[in-house]
């Protein structure tokens, strides 16, 4: 598998990003909050990312576009079993990824953070089946 983070991976949809926080689970793994639900959406990957850096926290762009950048970096270079698991047991995925803390971390503790969730994920989705 490429390691790329294409379009067609990004939630964008109003509808699916209502449906995502409306009835969607979250959970903490600091500084990040992660939002999942199970959908149907078609799609050929199996997962839908949003990424959010709230601007009251970040008043300039280039610190979001930065912190964006470091979590899209580190979803997409780990990304690879999770996205096996997933289509393995023909599970589809809403998920948010958002940034709560107030100081910019670096890329390297960022990916830590990432890989974590990603495992965190395949351990509650990778025993199901269908």
């Amino acid at each position: 598998m490429k390691q790329t983070f294409r379009k067609d991976e990004r939630l964008h949809r109003k509808s699916l990003i209502t449906k995502l926080f409306e009835d969607g689970n979250s959970f903490n793994v600091q500084p990040l909050r992660v939002t999942t639900l199970r959908s149907d959406f078609q799609s050929v990957y199996p997962v839908q990312l949003l990424i959010s850096v709230p601007r009251h926290l970040y008043k300039r762009a280039v610190d979001r576009n930065l912190l964006k950048r470091r979590i899209r970096e580190g979803f997409r270079k780990n990304k690879e079993e999770l996205y096996t698991t997933l289509a393995g047991n023909r599970i589809k995925l809403l998920m948010c990824i958002r940034y709560q803390s107030k100081e910019i971390l670096p890329s390297r503790i960022i990916q830590d953070k990432i890989n974590v969730i990603l495992r965190r994920l395949l351990e509650s989705y990778g025993k199901t089946s269908g």
